[in-house]
């Protein structure tokens, strides 16, 4: 079974940071539970660091805050050891946005295999991954959470490089993110044997999140020259 996001309803009208850091996690560490509870728990601490600076936290909180700041991982070592997942992802979000967005417009480019090639050239030599690599460890690996990344790379386009996106923007990031996960399990690339993104694979939105989105449309958005 398909992984949940641990997300309430209120992150529709009342999105936190801390609800953009369970997506973040989930987005980076697809994989690796014991590496996205450890970020969750370094987005917390960062945020009751900012809220005691506020003045908005009470007293006895202060040394449960300083206990648990011992035991959690700087913020600047979680991010280095994220570099090279946010790359993967990002190369896999480009990957299943073109699957998805250039399929009626330009078949040749939508082909999966087509996409891999590309994106390696572009990565390499600073991120050198090669297509065997890409189809055989980083795609199986971040297929689950494709959907998310196929939207951030949009929002790149798009000028908005917040990553994942902005806290005020997670219903709208969810609401694409999810239409990008219904089509990619119904169609296929030309010749290819399956589905872009298989049924029953992909990190769900929960189901109380799920019906207070709103319908989105997927559009092919045209990226820079590189």
């Amino acid at each position: 079974m398909a992984p949940i996001l641990n997300l309430s309803p209120d992150c529709i009208d009342k999105p936190t940071r801390l609800d953009l850091a369970t997506v973040e996690a989930m987005m980076l560490w697809p994989d690796d539970k014991a590496k996205r509870d450890e970020a969750e728990e370094s987005s917390v601490m960062q945020e009751m660091q900012s809220q005691f600076r506020k003045g908005n936290l009470p007293e006895c909180f202060i040394r449960s805050l300083a206990d648990s700041a011992l035991d959690t991982r700087p913020p600047a070592q979680i991010q280095e050891a994220a570099k090279k997942r946010f790359v993967q992802g990002v190369a896999v979000g480009r990957i299943i946005r073109n699957a998805i967005t250039l399929r009626d417009i330009a078949p040749d480019q939508a082909a999966i295999g087509r996409s891999v090639e590309h994106v390696s050239e572009i990565l390499w030599p600073e991120w050198p991954l090669s297509p065997k690599t890409i189809n055989n460890k980083v795609l199986p690996r971040f297929r689950p959470v494709a959907h998310f990344w196929a939207v951030y790379v949009d929002e790149y386009i798009e000028g908005r490089k917040t990553f994942p996106c902005r806290v005020r923007d997670l219903s709208m990031f969810l609401a694409t993110a999810e239409a990008y996960r219904q089509i990619g399990e119904t169609i296929r690339t030309p010749r290819a044997p399956s589905t872009v993104l298989k049924p029953g694979e992909a990190v769900q939105i929960p189901n109380a999140v799920l019906c207070h989105l709103r319908k989105v449309t997927v559009e092919f958005k045209q990226e820079a020259a590189h």
